[in-house]
């Protein structure tokens, strides 16, 4: 639970800050590991090996000093495909964790009277995404087996959290949260904070019907 005073420069002068709080800290083994640790360890061993065939080769061609200028350039431009390929395949065996566990400790969120807050960046300047309770058409809790749990605040495809959802492979310089749908990530505890929310947001929509 963060303070309300961290939320003091954001929170509107009507606003009144219901709850606040953070996604689930610390390494996270995933359902979706299934598919992506064989993907990733199939993808390393096969750049691995390309990687090394080529810098091997280059290494007893170069012996020679009759062989064409081509053979050489072709190896080396082998290699240089090659390594990007194992520097991917490292990063999602490895650093794709440490990369989600920076990202959800640079990740908070808030629910006031009127919006949902969430706070993020990890290597860009803080980012906050505002979302007015009257505009939340379809919201969802996704529990989690250790008691925690998910708040869709948007409808969202199985194919995005296949892909891209869990922010785990996607290049460090790009805002993830720019693109990823607007989702309160294993808070605790989440079944208060959507009951919350729901009857928020029914309050919000009965108000703006009485104006009418």
């Amino acid at each position: 639970m963060m303070p309300a005073t961290a939320w003091s420069d954001i929170l509107q002068s009507d606003e009144v800050l219901i709850w606040s709080g953070i996604p689930q800290q610390g390494f996270i083994l995933r359902r979706s590991e299934v598919l992506f640790i064989p993907l990733a360890l199939l993808l390393t061993t096969l750049a691995a090996a390309w990687e090394f065939y080529s810098v091997s080769t280059l290494a007893g061609v170069l012996q020679y000093n009759d062989l064409p200028l081509w053979i050489p350039l072709v190896l080396i431009f082998m290699a240089c495909t090659a390594l990007p390929f194992v520097l991917l395949g490292l990063f999602l065996l490895f650093g794709r964790y440490f990369y989600d566990r920076s990202r959800r400790a640079n990740t908070a969120y808030a629910l006031t009277n009127r919006r949902v807050i969430i706070q993020s960046g990890l290597f860009k300047r803080r980012r906050i995404r505002s979302l007015a309770l009257e505009t939340l058409k379809k919201v969802s809790l996704h529990p989690h087996p250790n008691g925690s749990g998910s708040i869709h605040l948007t409808s969202d495809t199985w194919l995005w959290w296949l892909l891209v959802g869990p922010s785990w492979w996607i290049p460090l310089w790009v805002d993830v949260e720019t693109y990823q749908p607007p989702v309160l990530e294993r808070i605790n505890p989440a079944e208060d904070v959507y009951n919350f929310l729901f009857k928020l947001r029914a309050d919000v929509n009965f108000s703006a019907d009485k104006t009418y």
